[in-house]
């Protein structure tokens, strides 16, 4: 093993595509890329946390909610009962709601949201898809429980960047690869799997460094 890196994927699903969109579910990996001679693999160096964001207590008033994006959501996670269960919570107010509705997936207000992605990022890059609209949602988030964000700026690390610079050096597809189930945690998974791809096509792509002991006067 050559090199390591080290930090945090978060991906979030929101109820609009606007500067004001809301999240109602997030999932934060961390992980670390072992870099090879010949490749990349990727491993958790912790349990990943998958929440649904509980707004019932605080109002949401001048954030957007778009019914385009809940009825594609609706589609995308047709039977699932994470989406099912905040739906009806958000939407039907009096529902007759069951439990939680799998192992592993929190419902949790915006507040303990963000102390625990806080928690989890601590010094290290933090890695978004597309973080010129993951960032503003997270941002919204804050605001909602004025808060402050649970990072600095200069730890924001983005997956698109990362895909421009690899297609000015060779074809590369940028298409996520096809999960099981949509949601935030298999997305965040996905993604860290693309950085990996990156990391070691690029670190194979270097150029190979200097043999002092076989250069000649």
């Amino acid at each position: 093993m050559n090199r390591s890196i080290n930090g945090t994927m978060i991906d979030g699903e929101t109820l609009s595509l606007g500067p004001k969109a809301l999240i109602w579910e997030v999932a934060v990996v961390p992980f670390r890329i072992n870099i090879f001679e010949d490749g990349a693999t990727w491993e958790t160096t912790g349990l990943p946390y998958h929440a649904m964001i509980d707004y019932d207590d605080m109002s949401t008033r001048g954030f957007d909610i778009d019914m385009q994006t809940i009825a594609w959501t609706s589609r995308q996670r047709r039977g699932d009962p994470a989406w099912d269960y905040w739906r009806e919570k958000h939407f039907n107010p009096g529902a007759d709601l069951k439990a939680l509705p799998r192992p592993g997936v929190m419902l949790q207000d915006p507040s303990n949201v963000l102390f625990n992605m806080s928690h989890m990022v601590g010094d290290k890059p933090v890695w978004f898809r597309n973080a010129a609209f993951d960032v503003p949602a997270i941002e919204n988030l804050a605001g909602i429980c004025q808060r402050e964000m649970p990072w600095h700026r200069r730890q924001q690390s983005d997956l698109y960047t990362q895909i421009n610079m690899i297609k000015q050096f060779m074809d590369f597809d940028d298409k996520l690869p096809a999960a099981a189930e949509h949601t935030a945690l298999s997305d965040a998974m996905a993604q860290i799997g693309q950085l990996t791809d990156i990391t070691g096509k690029l670190y194979a792509q270097r150029a190979p460094s200097a043999d002092l002991g076989e250069v000649t006067p």
